[in-house]
């Protein structure tokens, strides 16, 4: 299970979406690391034994993912950044305007 670009998403599932995080890798393109990809690290480094660098060549991810993922004892969760509205900029202008306008007008 090689990691997958972030522009890939072969099925479109919300839920599917939920369950990556998003790993910046720095002079390189944005990568996206699996729930499974989590996983088959763990297992090839826990019961196959395998090197990490030798996970990192056989899924094509860099050294520093397989450490990141090594290290931590749970799954990997998405977490979208919050982000506002367009509207956000006028909202005390659009919330004064609605004051002055009289109910019903």
């Amino acid at each position: 299970m090689a990691a997958r670009n972030v522009s890939q998403n072969p099925n479109g599932d919300p839920l599917r979406d939920l369950l990556i995080i998003l790993i910046f890798i720095e002079g390189q393109e944005e990568r996206v690391i699996h729930v499974e990809d989590w996983a088959e690290i763990r297992r090839l480094h826990r019961a196959e034994q395998m090197p990490i660098r030798a996970i990192a060549r056989h899924l094509g991810i860099s050294k520093n993912t397989v450490k990141w993922a090594l290290a931590g004892d749970r799954p990997p969760v998405y977490q979208r950044p919050l982000k506002g509205s367009v509207v956000d900029a006028f909202e005390p202008a659009i919330r004064e305007l609605l004051k002055q306008t009289p109910n019903g007008a």
